[in-house]
């Protein structure tokens, strides 16, 4: 059995803007850019939205099934150090989920793009263990993603 590449590649990225505007309230109450629908999740750390939308004919192979963005405020992580750990610890987890949710998506003949969100303040350095911080965004992350594939592959289409 040929080992599946978990790579993070550019492609694999939200990266602009204009792409993340999509998942502000606004933009998701009025509906504006989205042809598709929506499916949100959330724990205590984390939250997650997806755009599903149904994959375009001439974009179609351009561009990978399900890409990935990652938004960690000042808000809820003042320390530089605190975002770069979050944000490394949600890339992986995205990274890892990646194969399933490209067979969930293909299955289904849609595009997806995910983002993971903190929406919680991160304790201060003293009173938990970053190691510990570290393991409950990480789980939190792949039951949310897990959750988010499973609705995809048993939805009906």
């Amino acid at each position: 059995m040929p080992a599946v590449r978990l790579g993070y590649p550019a492609t694999r990225r939200l990266r602009d803007s204009a792409s993340f505007a999509l998942f502000t309230s606004s933009a998701r109450e009025s509906g504006a850019g989205a042809t598709g629908r929506w499916w949100r999740g959330g724990r205590r750390w984390l939250s997650v939205a997806a755009l599903i939308n149904p994959r375009d004919a001439a974009v179609g192979t351009a561009r990978m099934p399900c890409r990935f963005g990652v938004t960690v405020g000042k808000r809820n992580a003042a320390r530089s150090v605190d975002r770069s750990l979050i944000k490394r610890v949600l890339r992986e987890a995205a990274r890892h989920a990646a194969p399933g949710l490209d067979a969930a998506a293909a299955a289904r003949m849609v595009q997806l793009d995910v983002v993971l969100r903190l929406k919680a303040p991160v304790p201060a350095p003293g009173t938990l263990p970053r190691a510990r911080l570290k393991r409950e965004l990480r789980a939190e992350a792949d039951t949310l993603l897990d959750r988010l594939a499973h609705s995809l592959s048993s939805s009906p289409t």
